[in-house]
């Protein structure tokens, strides 16, 4: 490991575009499904930090995607304990700086590397807990920045990476209200509900990810219904405003009752090919969402009750007449 770090900082010194390519190979036979060499090569070897040390010192105007692939390569490679410790070893502060590259290529794969340590550190927490680097994001300038691309029209190559960014900086905390709607209207086009269930986690969000009689589309899309889907309805019926909840609430209603039962599920995940996993992960949220449904829009055996009741007495009503 040692001998690999040492040519690596030659390397970069000597800009041996060459002999990088053949390290960048080396990177992924190291990391590859190998979780310890991951770990070693982030925190016993000072390689990411020459490799920021050396970015930092080009010029913009000369930067090239190949001066930092190696870095790149590395964020697709390592696991996501390892990607959190990049921020601190100051790679997403000079990501940023990169951001005002002319090249696009740059600005891409900048804005990649964001992305994958942000999203990282994000699926560490749990649910209705705020990012962990929220605050350090907003110092080191990273959200400013990303909210300037955002807007930008030349940059519209970027947007899907950071509308996926900023449903993850942003998990249970309200978007920033001039981009609020074009983040939250681009993940609706999408279905994406991995991330609006990030920003559902905040009631800040709800009215925004409900604008437009959005609860209509889900009581009529029955592939949306996902782990993801199903975290959304439980935020808004656990934290949503009165208002929210009984928008939600009636348009799932029946829906949850005919996947709480397990062989309507089973038949539900074979047919959108949802693994066993993600289907326990759905059968335990809707346990959670049927209780929240029956303090919101009352236990359907009840209901049934009432109108067999119903029922019996206008039969009775009929006899007497």
């Amino acid at each position: 490991m040692k001998l690999f770090n040492d040519e690596m900082k030659k390397s970069i010194i000597k800009k041996e575009e060459g002999k990088m390519v053949i390290m960048r190979q080396s990177i992924f036979t190291l990391t590859k499904n190998n979780p310890e060499s991951s770990r070693l090569i982030v925190e016993e070897t000072d390689f990411v930090e020459k490799i920021i040390a050396h970015l930092n010192t080009v010029q913009l105007k000369n930067l090239k995607y190949w001066h930092f692939q190696i870095l790149y390569n590395l964020c697709e490679y390592i696991t996501d304990e390892q990607k959190g410790k990049l921020l601190h070893k100051g790679v997403i502060q000079t990501m940023v700086k990169m951001l005002d590259c002319k090249d696009e290529e740059v600005r891409m794969k900048a804005s990649q590397i964001i992305s994958d340590i942000v999203i990282a550190a994000g699926e560490q927490v749990k649910e209705g807990v705020k990012h962990p680097y929220l605050k350090e994001l907003a110092n080191i300038g990273a959200v400013s920045k990303l909210i300037e691309l955002l807007k930008d029209k030349e940059c519209k190559g970027l947007s899907s990476i950071i509308v996926s960014t900023f449903s993850s900086i942003f998990k249970a905390e309200q978007l920033p209200p001039e981009i609020s709607a074009e983040v939250i209207d681009r993940l609706k086009e999408n279905d994406s509900f991995d991330e609006i269930a990030l920003l559902a986690e905040s009631p800040a969000n709800h009215d925004v990810i409900l604008s437009n009689n959005y609860e209509k589309k889900l009581s009529e899309d029955r592939s949306i219904w996902s782990i993801g889907f199903l975290r959304f309805v439980n935020s808004v019926l656990s934290v949503g405003s009165e208002e929210n909840k009984n928008k939600i609430a009636p348009v799932v209603k029946k829906r949850v009752k005919d996947l709480s039962d397990d062989d309507k599920l089973d038949d539900f995940a074979q047919e959108e090919g949802i693994d066993d996993e993600e289907k326990l992960l759905m059968k335990e949220k809707l346990k959670e969402i049927s209780e929240l449904l029956k303090k919101i829009v009352g236990d359907d055996d009840n209901d049934n009750n009432e109108e067999e009741s119903s029922s019996d007495d206008k039969e009775d009503d009929d006899e007497d007449d």
